[in-house]
């Protein structure tokens, strides 16, 4: 599973998972960091309903990770969900009219034993400031390729726009920016609008000894972790997994690659027109920050 958010956001700190363990509970106490992400296992409700969830980070490095969450959710209204695993980038808040794309890649394959009610999601979140409680909420419930409803609906006190598969899918690589730009005008979200919360999991209505696992995509080292996964003995459906994710190109999103370059042109001819500034303007040097960093993205 991989974000990229090109733009001015900066990224938490990154690293690997060092003894990595199967954590379980409640999201007030049970949640780990790993890399650019905090995961979550997001279990609630269990003490009023037969449910049992754990998570577990199998890798981070930088902006993707690997995971998996495994439950027992078999009481309680089946038309409620009883957790929400995720993994959550961390990043700087910005606003969605400075976010040109949001690349993301995710592989996952989810198993159970007998009836299986659940959603595989990317759940985004945008406020009116960036310290501010949620105004809107987007997600999409996967779909790559194919044609997608879209929902909407109120929780609580926020908006919430849902974009549905109309086939399920167990792969997706696009641009999460996109649905927001493909909204109707009358349910669109405000490009002024902060980005605050970007993550990806699954909501959990039902199940027994469920299982959802996120497959990493990391092209650089890949070959090898295949190659070391087969000699420790690792299952090879999770080996054929790693193996697909290998063969998907590793250019990603030409596309939004071009919004890129386009937008480092209009942020180079800003600086030229205003380079004999005697006091350079706020913006002149936020646009320099982000010049420098445009290079590292493209």
């Amino acid at each position: 599973m991989k974000f990229l958010i090109p733009t001015a956001i900066a990224l938490a700190a990154s690293g690997s998972i060092v003894n990595a363990a199967e954590f379980c509970g409640t999201d007030s106490n049970s949640n780990v960091n790993a890399g650019a992400y905090t995961a979550y296992n997001n279990i609630w409700g269990e003490d009023k309903v037969s449910a049992t969830q754990c998570t577990e980070v199998d890798s981070a490095e930088g902006n993707t990770i690997a995971w998996y969450t495994r439950y027992n959710a078999t009481g309680g209204d089946p038309s409620l969900y009883k957790s929400f695993a995720a993994a959550a980038l961390q990043f700087s808040k910005a606003q969605l009219s400075s976010i040109k794309c949001i690349p993301t890649t995710i592989n996952y394959n989810y198993t159970s034993d007998g009836e299986l009610v659940s959603n595989v999601t990317y759940d985004m979140f945008t406020s009116w400031t960036p310290g501010a409680r949620p105004h809107f909420e987007l997600m999409v419930w996967l779909a790559a390729g194919v044609e997608f409803d879209l929902y909407a609906g109120w929780h609580q006190s926020h908006q919430v726009f849902t974009y549905v598969a109309k086939q399920p899918v167990t792969s997706f690589n696009g641009d999460l920016k996109s649905f927001f730009d493909a909204m109707p005008y009358d349910y669109s979200i405000p490009d002024t609008q902060y980005l605050s919360v970007l993550l990806a999991g699954t909501q959990a209505f039902q199940g027994t000894n469920s299982k959802l696992t996120y497959y990493a995509k990391e092209h650089q080292t890949q070959q090898a972790k295949i190659e070391q996964m087969r000699a420790d003995g690792r299952d090879e459906h999770v080996v054929r997994k790693q193996e697909e994710v290998l063969v998907e190109t590793e250019t990603m999103l030409p596309d939004c690659q071009g919004r890129l370059r386009e937008a480092a042109a209009d942020i180079s001819s800003f600086i030229d027109a205003h380079r004999e500034e005697v006091e350079p303007l706020e913006s002149f040097q936020e646009a320099q920050e982000l010049l420098a960093a445009v290079p590292a993205l493209l």
